[in-house]
Formats: structure tokens, C-alpha cells, sequence
């Protein structure tokens, strides 16, 4: 025992979540200036660059602090282990971070092209607000994992055509 109230895994996972709130208040200060007659092309341009660093960062971590807290039983491929709800969570949570993610990606482009991409008010709000809640739902399912579906699953699917070698 290290003395430490949170396990590492716990701390990553904390460190995701705070990491998440910086980048979306970087999404949101990015919409504040870019809205008016002559936005700040330059300063958008960093803050969404910000933003998107710190998106891009917050599903790996996810999946390190997984690694963590299970480090018997969670693997960074393991399709349809873990539990229902662990599932259904991380399908969404994956879904919704992959999507605003390649938004992202796409209107920073075109921001360091010198281009005024089509942007409709709250673009960059709405953006945020769906990595933070893909990167919540990522985050929330660690909670539902249950190794024993997870061991059960593998067992099952390394049975199979390769003579029961484990996965």
C-alpha cells in the first residue's frame, strides 16, 4: 500500500475526467471567439487544436485506466466481454468519441487552411458536448466491466479453430 486513497487505475480515470473538462472548456472558448463580425482565425485555430489534443488523449487513457483497474481481465480488444451494460456503454461511449473526434479533425483543417468553415452558432459547443459525453460513457463503463464475463467470453472463442489456445 503506497498510501494513496485512489488505486492508479482511479487516478487515470480522474485524470481523464479533468482532462475532459479542459478540453471542452477550450471548445467552448473557441465558439466565443469565433462568433462576431471578424473572428479570431489564429486563436481559434490553437484552441481547437488544444481541444482536440486533449480529446484525442482521453479515449486512450480510458482504456489505460481499464488496464489498471483489471489488469487480469481487460484487454485492449475484447469484443462483446465484460458484461451487457459494459458493452452498450463502451459501443456508444466509442461511437460518440470516434464521431466528434473526426469532426474535429476535419474543422481543424479546414481552420489551418485559412478557410471560414461552414459554422452554424454553438458548432463548437456541440462538438465538445459529444466527446465529453462519448469520453463519460467510455469513462462510466469501467464501473460496469465484470472480468468473469469477460474470462467466460474468452474461453469460449479460444476453443475453437485454434485448438483451445487462450486470446
Amino acid at each position: 500500500p503506497s498510501g494513496n486513497f485512489l488505486s492508479e487505475g482511479h487516478q487515470i480515470r480522474l485524470g481523464a475526467a479533468l482532462l475532459s473538462i479542459v478540453w471542452f472548456a477550450f471548445f467552448v472558448t473557441a465558439e466565443a471567439r469565433y462568433a462576431g463580425e471578424s473572428p479570431q482565425l489564429a486563436e481559434v485555430t490553437f484552441l481547437s487544436a488544444s481541444a482536440s489534443l486533449g480529446l484525442l488523449w482521453s479515449g486512450p487513457l480510458t482504456v489505460l485506466a481499464g488496464c489498471r483497474l483489471h489488469p487480469e481481465s481487460f484487454r485492449l480488444w475484447q469484443p462483446f466481454a465484460g458484461g451487457f451494460v459494459f458493452v452498450f456503454l463502451q459501443a456508444f461511449g466509442w461511437l460518440l468519441y470516434s464521431s466528434s473526434l473526426m469532426v474535429s479533425l476535419l474543422t481543424l483543417t479546414n481552420l489551418t487552411a485559412g478557410r471560414r468553415c461552414a459554422h452554424m452558432d454553438g458548432g463548437f459547443i456541440a462538438l465538445g458536448t459529444l466527446g465529453f459525453f462519448g469520453g463519460a460513457l467510455l469513462n462510466m463503463s469501467l464501473d460496469h466491466f465484470d472480468p468473469a464475463q469477460g474470462a467466460r467470453s474468452r474461453g469460449a472463442a479460444g476453443s475453437g479453430a485454434r485448438g483451445g489456445a487462450p486470446l
